[in-house]
């Protein structure tokens, strides 16, 4: 390279233009203060230990031979330039990868704790005796609800140990009794699934319909198994919805008396006022609910007022602990606000997060115990409510 340099030795005190092949800057002090010599004898010095150099090199790994002869002839695009980025689709592939890792981890230990469950190997080996209905034994197995169950052995479609069946009431062994629904053999799954589904508009919560509409099971076919929702949202409420194959869990995670928080966003029609969102956050009595107690204490936001097609409308984040029928909605309706949209942001801690409309995912082990171990029980104000 060229550099304009000045000589710091007491015998040189011009300016010089230094041209000097594969040598660096360093080099270039040496020329003038590093050998303690005029310049020329630095100078003849320094080329000479590049000559060395050049007929001498140094013991380099086979790799990066390897690397300098591919490179040889190559123009300088084709060399790399820093680290590369991974790509948006292999940081999903490696997301995707870690998710299955723990959910593979998570099974194993579901496994294992059956197998320590003493409760457990008391009913596979000492409690053998033990008797169940057998339409619940069939919603355990997944085929139907116990309703529906019912109905598929008062239509003769089940059998038991090659016997059809044609009481309800009728009590098996689920360890012994060999029980046979429409030519399937009935088992009871070993494991549990749980999945989070964005919910579109126009679909019932529900696993079938007699009328031949949209419903939510629709979504997660693929799974292979009976998942049923839990809780409900209405036709028209978008937003986050769970479910499940875990029976006894649906109970647990949709009665009001449970009391698990679920946060909405509303908009409504007209501005709503400090006033009249404070209303909402001390309760209500519902419309054609006069004689029963007002809604229990909410969490109430409002984010904006705006204006959609010339006309006034609120935009409010409100969080509640109950589950009453359509009560969002009857509660906009009380105050005298039409909701135009309803869209359920988050349930018992879990948020819906980047999942796109219509789009399920399996809960990961971590969402799956934060679910199981929600507050539930008695309202009691904390610092968790105060929305952000």
């Amino acid at each position: 390279f060229i550099r304009r340099t000045r000589c710091t030795n007491r015998n040189c005190s011009v300016m010089a233009f230094v041209a000097i092949p594969a040598l660096n800057l360093r080099a270039v002090r040496r020329l003038c203060t590093g050998r303690g010599g005029s310049f020329p004898d630095n100078w003849k010095a320094e080329v000479e230990s590049v000559k060395l150099s050049a007929q001498y090199p140094k013991n380099r790994s086979a790799k990066s031979q390897r690397r300098d002869e591919d490179s040889e002839g190559r123009p300088p695009e084709h060399k790399k330039k820093g680290r590369l980025e991974p790509t948006k689709e292999a940081k999903k592939a490696l997301f995707l990868k870690r998710r299955e890792e723990k959910l593979e981890q998570f099974v194993d230990e579901q496994r294992r704790q059956y197998v320590r469950d003493a409760s457990v190997q008391n009913d596979t080996q000492e409690d053998l005796s033990k008797s169940e209905r057998l339409h619940k034994f069939m919603s355990r197995c997944g085929f139907a609800s116990r309703r529906s169950a019912e109905r598929m052995i008062l239509e003769g479609r089940v059998t038991v140990n090659g016997e059809t069946v044609s009481d309800v009431g009728r009590k098996i062994n689920p360890f012994e009794d060999e029980v046979v629904v429409d030519n399937k053999v009935a088992r009871l799954m070993d494991l549990t699934s749980w999945v989070m589904l964005h919910k579109p508009t126009r679909v019932l919560s529900t696993v079938t319909d007699d009328r031949g509409r949209e419903t939510v099971s629709e979504f997660v076919q693929g799974l292979g198994k009976r998942l049923v929702p839990v809780g409900r949202l209405d036709r028209d409420t978008t937003g986050l919805l769970i479910l499940t194959n875990d029976y006894s869990w649906v109970h647990k995670l949709s009665h009001p008396s449970f009391m698990h928080k679920k946060s909405y966003f509303v908009t409504c029609r007209g501005h709503i006022s400090e006033d009249t969102a404070q209303e909402l956050r001390d309760g209500i009595l519902l419309p054609g609910e006069e004689e029963k107690p007002k809604t229990a204490p909410a969490n109430v936001k409002i984010l904006e007022h705006t204006k959609e097609r010339g006309e006034p409308v609120s935009k409010v984040l409100i969080t509640i602990r109950e589950g009453r029928n359509r009560q969002i909605r009857r509660m906009f309706y009380g105050i005298f606000h039409e909701v135009i949209t309803l869209h359920r942001e988050a349930f018992a801690g879990l948020r819906l997060g980047s999942l796109k409309l219509g789009e399920s995912r399996l809960l990961l082990p971590p969402e799956i115990i934060k679910l199981k171990t929600s507050s539930g029980g008695k309202w009691e104000k904390t610092s968790e409510d105060e929305l952000e």
